[in-house]
């Protein structure tokens, strides 16, 4: 036997062994992934310390809440009805409230202290993300593996293990609900897979009622478990127009569908269970896909079929016609003819208005509408267009039922265009397609009705023209239908708010290892050598390729995976423990705290303290008040009424409103956006400092502050919102050791001009010096200092500029300028650290005041309802 001989046949054998230990190398390959995805997810938990108490705590500020809310039932056995420590002196109801992560925290640490005895209800649950996706890998895995093959399932449980885009909600210590009901959402589509692939009808059922438990469990966890809802109600509908839904599909369906409909009316009660379930759009498909298959089960499998059957029209569209005439009596019975227009509000709402559409949601930056940029920005360039290939090379094989290529590939451009068109629309906000231009929105429109419009012309041309192609249909395999369902209904998802992303994820790592996969088996079956290797190799290099240049997606992902994962620290920072440490040693255990709603779970569970105001945002009304009346009320006394209702103790103040000015000064405004502003940074400029006989000029230098009001200067108007202040100038004079500083001149740009305008105030080292000069500006310049890391100190080097609408308000006051008053004590500050500029960064101290109430002050009983109520006495005040 010669040697070409001898390596042929031990080729053989070395794929005859593979494929002998095929699985046992998969679940290998699979432990790896999910070792390589918890290493990750387990960097930030050295760092999950309080040193004030030694106790773990929760990475970002939400996991708090359900940490505060695991302990006490770990403590308890149950949760309270109403939680004392939130929206004071109300208390928050959490009857309508997903608990379920706090429970299933609380259960998992009490299943794991009977074999660690020394483990804490804190370390569960920062590990408790880590266990979540590695079970979350397991499933997805399986789950893939049922529907394409065991490549397609490794390399999306690879690519969903180290994604940037789902790892924040999934790292140790992120102990959201996000992760959870992930994980329930991928266990649901398993067993609803095995269900319809299993071959016993008993068994069938058996797997549409355990599915109906993990969606259950899905939807208790989060609203995410919605998609669940969504995408096998959608489903059931393509199925019912491919002529596929048969007998079982209906047990398995109807099977899940009644179950988690008994579960949740047992544990919600009919009207939230029921009623509230089937008028909501993102559940309510559900119902409509089971009346779809009611109807035609009824039609074309009772007599009715012998008069059906003399109606030319496809059973799907004569069973669609009459679930909507039976379907809309039933809306109008039951929800009034209101019904439909409140829905078509809310589609118009998703799909034009989505997240922002009130003030408030429009300051929450995860409610925002993403552009592809983001997407690219947390996913990479190369793997997004993958991942829309992948939905596209997924089409084309769910096409190729037709054994036509003509047809294939026209339906195929014709999915191309829209996906292209309907994603790429909003590509990014200094873009031509930035989703609100005229071009954007025509590429929008055009691509949705355009592709409907052919598909169904295209459907029923068929059926009339061509019955035996329309066969064909029912031949489609139903995991290229199920995928298809799931991926647009996804895509839909992610266009809509950027916190979707992370849900999004999971089939965005599905659909791009689909595509890798797909051109990986064509170019292994090529018979040219040339062909084949040479897109092996790019395959290769796009996964793996270890330089720098055009790195791999595989090596990138995980490098900035793991470089996140490693400098992730908790929200809850020294700063914090420091703050939380005095307050839990130097103020009433009944204290009541007032600051803006970020804080509140720190709030309650760091300072151990009862808030107005928190993250859950029940009161949207209180926040108007703590926006208008605290952080920008005009005087000293304008807060203490609020306050008083609140029986508020103390107000917390951190540098973070600094830049969120523009968010409560926005929910704070009347109709007309009284008080909306923002506080710019202005930096010196070095290069401009000038000697002169009169001293030293310098000028600070900044992006431009647009005019919040119109202003009249040597009979120039410069127009609100046009003109701009681009910059300050100050002259700087030094006698014996005092500084003098003279009045600011704001540079401001109005048409290709500049205007020096006085500008009225300036404050240095917390004194306020007022220019009492005509024509000015009635704002003011409050001037920083800047730190850099070899210890030098610039104590001039930055500057914040106060507009008229600013300067006045309580948190510049209080928190910018330090002015004592008799109603606010200040009784901590972060020791050591003034409020500056550090490497780049402005950071500032955490400041706590006590509240001193005048003596024998009241409230009228009007008032106090006022302050107390929990809905908008106008609804201008919160619409944008």
């Amino acid at each position: 036997m010669d040697n070409a001989e001898v390596i042929e046949t031990r080729k053989r054998k070395l794929k005859e062994f593979i494929i002998k230990q095929k699985n046992w190398m998969q679940y290998i390959l699979l432990a790896m992934i999910i070792w390589t995805g918890s290493n990750i997810r387990a960097k930030p938990l050295k760092y999950l310390i309080d040193p004030t108490n030694g106790k773990y705590i929760s990475l970002e500020l939400d996991s708090t809440l359900w940490l505060r809310y695991a302990k006490y039932i770990v403590e308890n056995g149950r949760l309270y009805d109403i939680d004392p420590m939130r929206f004071y002196p109300l208390g928050g109801n959490l009857n309508d409230v997903g608990l379920f992560t706090s429970y299933f925290v609380a259960y998992l640490y009490k299943f794991l202290k009977i074999f660690i005895n020394s483990i804490t209800v804190e370390y569960v649950d920062i590990i408790y993300p880590i266990i979540a996706t590695a079970i979350l890998t397991v499933f997805l895995f399986l789950l893939l593996r049922r529907l394409f093959n065991w490549k397609v399932a490794l390399l999306s449980a690879l690519f969903i293990n180290i994604m940037p885009s789902f790892l924040f909600r999934s790292l140790g210590g992120s102990s959201d609900h996000d992760v959870l009901a992930a994980m329930f959402v991928i266990m649901a589509f398993y067993f609803y897979v095995v269900g319809w692939q299993s071959k016993n009808i008993k068994y069938t059922v058996l797997f549409g009622i355990i599915t109906a438990f993990a969606t259950v469990l899905a939807r208790e966890s989060a609203g995410a478990g919605n998609f669940v809802f969504l995408v096998l109600g959608s489903f059931a509908i393509i199925e019912i127009f491919l002529n596929k839904f048969d007998k079982k599909d209906f047990h398995l369906y109807s099977s899940w569908l009644i179950s988690a409909t008994i579960i949740d009316i047992y544990l919600h009660g009919f009207e939230k269970g029921f009623l509230l379930f089937i008028s909501s759009i993102a559940t309510g498909i559900t119902y409509l896909a089971f009346l779809f298959a009611l109807m035609n089960n009824i039609i074309f499998s009772t007599k009715l079929k012998k008069y059906s059957s003399k109606i030319n029209l496809p059973e799907s569209a004569l069973g669609v016609i009459v679930t909507l005439v039976f379907g809309s009596i039933f809306a109008s019975l039951f929800f009034g003819a209101d019904f439909f227009i409140d829905k078509f509000k809310q589609l118009y709402g998703i799909f034009f208005k989505f997240y922002a559409e009130t003030r408030w949601t429009l300051t929450v930056a995860e409610n925002h509408r993403p552009y592809v940029t983001d997407w690219i920005g947390q996913m990479g360039k190369t793997f997004v267009y993958a991942m829309i290939l992948g939905a596209i090379a997924l089409f084309y094989h769910m096409s190729k039922v037709f054994e036509n290529k003509k047809i294939s590939y026209f339906l195929t451009g014709i999915y191309t265009l829209f996906i292209f068109g309907y994603v790429f629309s909003r590509y990014s906000a200094g873009s031509v397609f930035n989703g609100v231009s005229s071009t954007s929105r025509l590429v929008f429109f055009s691509t949705i009705i355009g592709f409907l419009l052919i598909i169904i012309t295209l459907y029923l041309r068929i059926y009339f023209k061509n019955k035996g192609l329309y066969q064909k249909i029912s031949s489609i395999d139903k995991k290229y239908a199920f995928i298809f369902v799931w991926s647009l209904v996804m895509i839909f998802a992610a266009t809509s708010a950027i916190r979707l992303l992370f849900e999004f994820s999971i089939i965005a790592a599905i659909l791009a290892s689909y595509f890798f996969v797909s051109v990986g088996e064509y170019a292994y079956k090529n018979k040219n050598k040339y062909i084949k290797y040479s897109i092996l190799i790019i395959l290769l290099l796009i996964l793996v390729n270890p330089f720098s240049y055009a790195q791999g997606i595989v090596i990138k992902n995980y490098k900035s995976s793991l470089n996140q994962a490693t400098y992730s620290g908790p929200g809850y920072n020294q700063l914090w423990q420091l703050a939380g440490q005095w307050t839990r040693e130097n103020t009433p255990k009944d204290a009541v705290f007032a600051h803006w709603w970020d804080y509140g779970y720190w709030v309650q569970s760091g300072f151990e303290r009862a808030t107005i105001t928190d993250g859950g945002n029940f009161i949207l009304w209180w926040n108007y008040l703590m926006g208008r009346n605290v952080l920008t009320g005009q005087n000293f006394t304008e807060p203490l009424g609020f306050l008083f209702a609140h029986d508020a103790s103390y107000i917390l103040i951190v540098n973070d409103e600094i830049g969120k000015y523009p968010a409560y000064s926005t929910i704070g405004s009347n109709e007309n956006y009284d008080r909306r502003s923002f506080i710019p940074n202005y930096v010196m400029d070095q290069s401009s400092i000038q000697e002169t006989r009169n001293g030293t000029t310098i000028i600070y230098k900044g992006g431009g502050f647009p005019l919040e009001d119109n202003l009249l200067y040597q009979n120039k108007l410069l127009p609100a919102g046009s003109a701009a202040v681009g910059g300050f100038i100050i002259n700087i004079q030094q006698k014996n050791e005092t500084i003098l500083f003279s009045n600011p001149i704001a540079a401001v740009f109005y048409q290709n001009q500049r205007f020096d305008i006085p500008l009225g105030c300036l404050i240095v080292d917390n004194k306020r010096i007022e220019f009492l000069i005509e024509n000015s500006i009635n704002g003011c310049l409050k001037i920083i200092p800047i730190f850099q890391n070899d210890n030098n100190v610039n104590p001039l080097g930055a500057a914040l500029y106060l507009s008229p609408r600013v300067k006045n308000s309580l948190f510049s006051r209080l928190y910018l300028n330090d002015e004592e008053n008799e109603y606010f004590k200040l009784v901590y500050s972060t020791p050591g650290l003034p409020l500056g500029v550090y490497n780049g960064n402005l950071i500032g101290p955490i400041r706590i005041w006590k509240i001193n109430y005048p003596k024998d002050f009241t409230l009228s009983e009007a008032d106090k309802e006022y302050y107390l109520r929990t809905t908008y006495p106008d609804p201008r005040l919160y619409q944008i």
